[in-house]
């Protein structure tokens, strides 16, 4: 992957706008190859996010308010996500006993298993992909936390 060869732009504004369209192209590329990891799985990108955030918090449940803000993206229906999830099994939901309002999501041991795998197969996909050492990253990570 290089953003020169790969979108065919002879140039660029300047430097920021070099990064701005690198970090969006870059962005799609990972989703695109995350998505074709999990597909084989029936899992889309925005239900693995779900089963991390549910997985982190294990074994506590969470609310469904919590799952959206954990969410990379916040305007995804975290509802319909979940109701995805409990139907295949990956997580189950349960009235919470202290606000009847609310509901508490927990994942479930197939949910757990299968994420397990899922990560093992993005980690592997990883060390093939990025061609950053440890401290690269590291200090990518930095930078890029200096604009959110």
């Amino acid at each position: 992957m290089s953003i020169d060869r790969d979108i065919q732009q002879k140039e660029f504004k300047n430097a920021h706008h070099k990064l701005l369209v690198n970090i969006l192209y870059t962005n799609n590329w990972i989703m695109n190859e995350m998505a074709s990891i999990l597909k084989p799985y029936q899992i889309s990108n925005q239900q693995f996010f779900v089963l991390r955030v549910l997985e982190e918090n294990k074994p506590e449940p969470v609310s469904t308010n919590y799952v959206i803000k954990q969410m990379m993206n916040e305007s995804s229906n975290a509802s319909r996500l979940v109701d995805k999830l409990i139907l295949k099994g990956l997580a189950i939901r349960d009235q919470n006993p202290q606000d009847r309002r609310q509901v508490d999501i927990s994942i479930t041991q197939k949910g757990s298993l299968l994420l397990k795998l899922l990560e093992e197969k993005i980690s592997h996909w990883e060390a093939y992909n990025i061609p950053l050492k440890t401290e690269e990253s590291a200090r990518m990570a930095e930078l890029l936390a200096k604009t959110s």
